[in-house]
């Protein structure tokens, strides 16, 4: 039996209770939770080690040289909480180099102490390991990962873990919102024999607002058919429009697309249950759209169409289609070259450019959807060649595009990063999140250049396009914290449900964790913006997954550290905008609306005024 005292550093032990609770013990006998709770401690029985002396000198060494190293250190700090992932193999992994200041398993219970100062940051739980939840719907997909960067999975993963642990009991379900539950798109396949429909469809003029609808509303940002061609083949099409279907069938079906865009854009109210009076053109349209082999007949054309409906599928919720779709278009591009440099004289200047802004709309629809979607990505920057323009001379369309694609490079290197396929980083978790914040101030700062000479007025306006970009440098600012945010949730709720204080942070962590605030904060207020001068978009997805995504990480962080956002308004403003969209129709927002309420109620055992301290400790550079 073994007598009180703390273990030796080569015989540290845990409590049975202990080792199942998953939660630091003193290695005394008794242990200070048995003895605070009155109950029996029973250690497991000891093992023998044996080691070389050779080996077991050496060692020594490293330990007393850890040890001379954090003499001025202070010896106690307040209890960790290990997260679900397994500590010892995020901090002893053979995938992970070994620092001679941090030999595993060997230093006292206070060095083990300092040395996790920031253990459960060592690793992304995001990612490692795979997460999946049972598909009660009506669809035959039993299954459904959950992907790491995707704000749908990262919502679902957050109320899942806060039901078990905080009210396990609890029947209330939990939303998943799959494709095709907030609308129902249905079509009947045509045959390439059929002579296509060209019925119901509105007058040149008509037709003529509506696409230059499309242009004000996504023109700058995503180059997703060529202006000039695409008016050519439109003047065709009202001169002789069963001879032009006939012609181009490809065509006419990105012409119906831009037509189902420009509908949706301007109809004031979209209703979940007329769904297929404003989705009539998109049926028509994919009821035409032909079979991948016949698609090669016109690529180039091909890519844009298979681009557009893409972003359709995105806009009203269908996600996982959206990207197969994005996917089927970046193959296309690949095959065809598009992410290289293209050869100006053999090719022509025309196609060139065509090609490079097909390219890069695609490049960034692709890696949206991958990290909305939380899957890798399909082509690595080392392999593209294709010329990006520089925003300081091209023309102002271009420019945008191409900050537009800086941004989204920004997006790919944390995928790749901060969400790397193990999970581990080999101790520099945080500094790898560090830098990627580093990199986009980098941007914004670029993106303030920019704007101030290229997009900037004599009158005092909201421009579409910058708002839309700088929203896009907070949502990877967002994505890049939120792996913290769920660690410090699952150390919280070990917390509340052993009734330890929860422990305090580090200055780095803090200065994520506001970074983190700050970026949602400042997407909340520039939607708010955009709704009063009526430029919030209720159709396209990316105001909405920018407001769910800020709002969703307020209160999840007021949840896990009360009294840390300053500024309550951001529900109000929150509310405020799902609302709007609600209003014009919008589905998919209501459903995020009763994402956001569900944890409001679930976290109520959480909310209490407790705020850990900050540590005055040295920041990383």
């Amino acid at each position: 039996m073994r007598t009180g005292g703390p273990l030796s550093s080569f015989q540290a032990h845990f409590q049975r209770r202990c080792r199942a609770r998953k939660v630091k013990c003193s290695g005394t006998q008794p242990c200070d939770k048995c003895r605070n709770r009155k109950q029996d401690c029973v250690f497991e029985e000891d093992r023998k080690i044996v080691v070389s002396e050779e080996l077991f000198l050496s060692l020594k060494r490293k330990v007393s040289e850890l040890e001379g190293s954090l003499i001025s250190t202070p010896s106690k700090r307040p209890r960790v909480f290990q997260s679900h992932a397994s500590h010892s193999e995020s901090s002893c992994s053979k995938d992970a180099p070994q620092s001679v200041a941090e030999p595993c398993g060997l230093a006292t219970p206070e060095q083990q102490e300092l040395n996790r100062h920031d253990e459960r940051f060592a690793s992304n739980p995001l990612v490692s390991p795979s997460t999946y939840v049972k598909n009660s719907g009506r669809t035959q997909r039993a299954w459904l990962l959950l992907g790491p960067t995707s704000t749908w999975s990262f919502s679902r993963r957050v109320l899942s873990t806060i039901q078990t642990r905080i009210n396990p009991t609890s029947t209330k379900p939990i939303p998943l919102a799959v494709d095709g539950d907030a609308y129902q798109i249905h079509w009947r396949q045509v045959s390439s024999e059929e002579i296509p429909d060209i019925s119901g469809l509105p007058s040149r003029d008509q037709a003529i607002y509506m696409v230059n609808t499309v242009r004000f509303h996504f023109g700058h940002l995503y180059q997703l058919f060529d202006e000039e061609d695409f008016t050519r083949n439109l003047d065709e099409f009202y001169h002789n429009a069963s001879a032009k279907v006939q012609e181009s069938r490809l065509w006419y079906v990105q012409f119906l697309v831009v037509l189902a865009f420009g509908e949706a854009l301007l109809a004031p109210v979209r209703r979940a249950s007329k769904t297929a009076s404003w989705t009539k053109y998109y049926s028509r349209a994919m009821s035409l759209l032909p079979d991948t082999t016949a698609l090669w007949q016109d690529p180039l054309l091909a890519i844009e169409v298979l681009a557009l409906i893409a972003l359709y599928l995105h806009s009203v919720d269908m996600r996982d289609s959206a990207y197969c779709y994005i996917g089927h278009a970046m193959r296309m591009a690949l095959v065809e070259g598009l992410h290289r440099a293209l050869p100006v004289e053999q090719l022509g200047q025309k196609r060139v450019e065509r090609c490079t802004k097909v390219w890069w709309t695609v490049y960034i629809l692709d890696r949206k959807f991958s990290s909305l979607i939380g899957a890798p990505t399909s082509i690595n920057d080392e392999d593209v060649t294709t010329v990006l323009w520089d925003p300081k001379s091209c023309s102002q369309e271009t420019a945008a595009l191409s900050l537009h694609v800086k941004i989204t490079q920004v997006i790919t290197r944390v995928l790749n990063t901060v969400y790397s396929a193990n999970g581990k980083s080999g101790g520099v978790f945080l500094h790898g999140i560090r830098s990627i914040l580093h990199e986009m101030t980098d941007v914004s700062r670029e993106l303030e250049e920019v704007f101030a000479h290229r997009f900037s007025s004599s009158v005092d306006t909201l421009s579409g396009v910058t708002t839309r970009l700088t929203l896009s440098c907070h949502s990877c600012i967002i994505v890049t914290a939120r792996p913290l945010i769920l660690s410090l949730l699952w150390e919280r709720l070990s917390c509340f449900e052993e009734g330890d204080v929860f422990r305090s942070l580090s200055s780095p962590v803090w200065t994520l964790i506001q970074a983190c605030i700050d970026s949602a904060l400042k997407s909340l207020k520039i939607l708010t913006a955009l709704r009063d001068q009526n430029l919030l978009e209720s159709f396209l997805p990316f105001d909405l997954e920018n407001l769910f995504s800020s709002f969703f990480i307020l209160s999840l962080i007021s949840a896990v550290l009360p009294g840390t956002v300053l500024d309550h308004s951001y529900r109000d403003m929150g509310f405020s905008l799902l609302d709007e969209m609600i209003a014009r129709g919008n589905r998919v927002a209501q459903l995020r609306r009763s994402e956001i309420e569900l944890p409001e109620e679930l976290v109520q055992p959480l909310m209490r005024p407790e705020t850990p301290h900050r540590e005055e400790t040295r920041e990383f550079h």
